[in-house]
């Protein structure tokens, strides 16, 4: 799971390794710091600034990313409201295409991996 244990794996990473997954950890940490006091980003209404987060978190989502949430009960909850909301449905359901699906959740599940093990390496590395 995603929580202080892996954010602490993340920040020691060495620079050049998996730049991406510590940059991403720091914007999901950010967001659910914002997601602390209030329901949305910017307030109790959804509002652009989530709008701008929807494709972001539904990416990661199809890409099985949402591991990296787990312990971020603020951005786990906005996620699950965005879904299912009618809008949601009207424009990431309007197009399917099963095969573009199936290769993104591939091409997770490669990364999300590797990830893993780098992390892993990286705990040991530092006994």
């Amino acid at each position: 799971t995603f929580g202080d244990r892996t954010s602490y794996l993340i920040a020691t990473l060495p620079n050049r390794q998996f730049w991406w997954l510590r940059t991403l950890a720091a914007m999901l940490a950010e967001i659910e710091v914002a997601l602390d006091k209030s329901t949305c980003l910017t307030g109790h209404e959804y509002g652009l600034a989530d709008a701008v987060l929807t494709p972001f978190v539904s990416r990661l989502n199809k890409l099985g990313f949402e591991w990296m949430w787990d312990d971020l009960s603020h951005l786990g909850s906005c996620s699950r409201k965005i879904q299912k909301r009618d809008s949601f449905r009207t424009v990431f359901d309007a197009l399917p295409n099963p095969a573009r699906r199936r290769g993104m959740s591939q091409a997770g599940e490669e990364v999300h991996h590797e990830a893993i093990k780098i992390l892993e390496k990286n705990e040991k590395d530092r006994g």
